[in-house]
């Protein structure tokens, strides 16, 4: 089973419960267990149904051990599965139960799965959701991929305009540094993908390398929203695009990711 461990930096790391953290603790959460086993749904949620999830999208998403699941190494796994009516995969989101505070760096390693039409991807949304509604929350798109562009890892990130809180104008993929090509397929090897973000900047990395820098002064100038001042939490998932042709594409397909790390002290390098 999945479980968080605590480890507070200081000249020793010592590990404490998830309810005595320190402001300051560094979180990691480990995906412990035997092989099979099922998320722990004290610390993810799963969103589940299809309907396209307001990006036409084609699977149908579950809380099936199927779907994710452990497997007995340290790491999550979650599944794509072409059926016989369309797809099954898995989205899991910590929202209510694990957040990440603005002015730390967040990071997993991942081995993404590639394909046309295969989506998978590592963010966060505000946790704020609830109340001011998307894009007004703010997301991170800490990693992206397309299956067809196998060597490929995008960064994007979400906001509303000034004027208009319903109203999506994003930095992304036709920015500096929102698209890295890393040279071989994201499915050869794991990657680490990261972001730090608080209430004047958001740097997004890739390998421990920064690849785009926004900056709250610039977006309120550009009529952009600044949201990356409050709390976001996590979501996994492996979405099947449905304006790629997936005919190609040979199933199961499968995102491979280690313990992520939660750091409120900011980036460690």
């Amino acid at each position: 089973m999945v479980k968080i461990l605590i480890a507070v930096v200081l000249a020793v790391a010592a590990v404490v419960s998830n309810g005595s953290a320190a402001p300051d603790a560094v979180r990691i959460i480990t995906f412990d267990g035997p092989a099979g086993s099922p998320i722990d749904p004290a610390v993810w949620n799963h969103e589940t149904g299809g309907g396209g999830w307001g990006n036409g999208e084609l699977e149908t998403y579950t809380d099936s051990a199927e779907n994710s699941y452990v497997d007995g190494r340290g790491h999550l796994r979650i599944t794509a599965y072409r059926t016989g009516t369309g797809f099954t995969s898995a989205r899991i989101t910590t929202q209510g139960k694990v957040e990440v505070r603005p002015g730390s760096y967040v990071e997993a390693s991942i081995t993404a799965p590639v394909g046309a039409g295969v989506w998978p991807a590592f963010w966060t949304i505000g946790t704020d959701i609830g109340e001011v509604g998307w894009p007004a929350c703010g997301e991170l798109d800490i990693f992206e991929g397309t299956g067809a562009t196998p060597t490929k890892a995008h960064v994007a990130a979400h906001m509303a305009t000034t004027a208009n809180s319903k109203t999506d104008k994003s930095y992304g993929w036709g920015d500096p540094g929102g698209t890295t090509d890393v040279g071989s397929s994201l499915a050869a090897g794991p990657h680490r993908f990261g972001v730090y973000f608080d209430d004047r900047i958001v740097r997004f990395y890739l390998d421990r390398k920064p690849t785009m820098t926004l900056r709250a002064s610039d977006a309120l100038r550009s009529g952009r929203s600044w949201p990356f001042g409050k709390p976001q939490y996590l979501i996994l998932n492996v979405a099947i695009d449905g304006e790629t042709d997936n005919s190609s594409t040979v199933f199961p397909r499968t995102m491979t990711v280690s313990p992520i790390v939660i750091r409120p002290g900011g980036v460690p390098f």
